[in-house]
């Protein structure tokens, strides 16, 4: 019902369930209301009557919809779609996109299928086509001429050479069973680096009984309980021979030499320092229960000095000394005077040490 005084204005419209206005119905801009499917339409300026609202949620009347292939090689066709209708895709799909890229590979799968024998391979000559490839029977082998492939039965071996290097030369008996033979050109014992043969060095990387041999680590040789564990017919120790007389602490380094020997004369009485070495302590070198030996020899004038303590490692803590009847109290006059220690390691940084003067003239 119109507002009292004012002229209504109504609409092209249609209360028929789907009935959409013609172009012959419509003035260009005009619009046009389905009251019961609650749509408006209206006609532009090409003639054309198109959806502009629907409370319903229908899809509008498409005249044309562009739709592209983007990089897939693919073309569209069909349209335009109105309410319904069909998009069809159509082309060489690329490579990229999981494709083949071929124009001419589909009639050549086609022609393949189906492939019934589990195993067999599809072949590619690399441009446009492709073949089945049977899998061969036990004791073939695939070949390829670059452009086919094929199966061969197996072949059989009839010559093998060996190379002569790293150490190995060898030969063959040849047939088709060739039997190989290794040798090798080095003489002597061998060693090996994980890839080469070459020969080991006596007094290197053995011991020969003929060769003298240098060993920086230490030997042990246990023997046994009815054995010795050495045997020597004759052997010899270093002297470090120092020319100079004992200074205040005279330190005597068992690794220099197990007998440490001074030819000028004593000038003062003097501390003995025993040691395994200047850089390494005595406590490192010697586990506990072990012992090492050691002798001072001092050269004696008409005035003589002599030792007045005994020191490891540069301490008297934890050294216990026992003297052959007795701690010296002098030196002897014009001769030498040797002192020979014995030194027991009982515990960690812990010695008794024996020791004894001996006058010889």
């Amino acid at each position: 019902m119109s507002q009292a005084g004012y002229t209504p204005i109504s609409l092209y419209y249609s209360t028929t369930a789907s009935a959409v206005p013609s172009s012959g119905n419509l003035v260009a801009g005009e619009l046009a209301l389905n009251t019961l499917d609650e749509k408006l339409y209206f006609k532009n300026s090409a003639g054309t009557v198109k959806l502009l609202a629907s409370n319903a949620g229908s899809s509008a009347t498409v005249s044309s919809v562009a739709v592209s292939g983007g990089t897939t090689g693919l073309t569209t066709s069909g349209g335009p779609i109105t309410t319904s209708g069909t998009i069809t895709l159509a082309g060489t799909l690329a490579i990229a996109n999981g494709g083949t890229g071929q124009t001419t590979a589909s009639a050549a799968f086609n022609a393949l299928s189906p492939i019934t024998t589990t195993g067999d391979l599809i072949l590619g000559n690399g441009t446009n086509s492709a073949t089945r490839l049977a899998i061969g029977a036990n004791g073939y082998v695939l070949t390829s001429n670059g452009t086919t492939a094929s199966w061969s039965a197996g072949g059989t071996v009839t010559a093998v050479s060996v190379a002569s290097a790293n150490g190995f030369a060898g030969t063959s008996s040849g047939g088709a069973t060739p039997a190989l033979t290794l040798s090798t050109s080095i003489t002597g014992v061998l060693k090996g680096n994980g890839t080469a043969l070459s020969a080991a060095t006596a007094g290197t990387d053995y011991v020969a009984p003929g060769t003298a041999t240098t060993f920086t680590a230490t030997q042990t040789f246990s023997g046994s309980s009815s054995t010795f564990g050495t045997s020597l017919l004759d052997s010899n120790e270093t002297v470090n021979v120092v020319g100079s007389a004992p200074s205040a602490t005279t330190n005597l380094y068992v690794q220099s030499g197990s007998v440490q020997y001074y030819t000028s004369n004593a000038a003062n009485n003097f501390v003995v320092n025993l040691a395994f070495s200047s850089g390494t302590s005595m406590n490192t070198a010697l586990s506990t229960n072990q012992s090492v030996t050691a002798a001072l020899v001092t050269t004696q004038s008409s005035t003589a000095y002599y030792a007045t303590s005994v020191q490891v490692d540069g301490t008297t803590t934890g050294v216990t000394t026992k003297w052959i009847g007795g701690a010296p109290t002098a030196g002897n006059a014009s001769g030498l005077d040797v002192y020979r220690f014995a030194v027991i390691k009982t515990a960690s940084a812990t010695y008794t040490v024996l020791a004894s003067l001996t006058q010889f003239k």
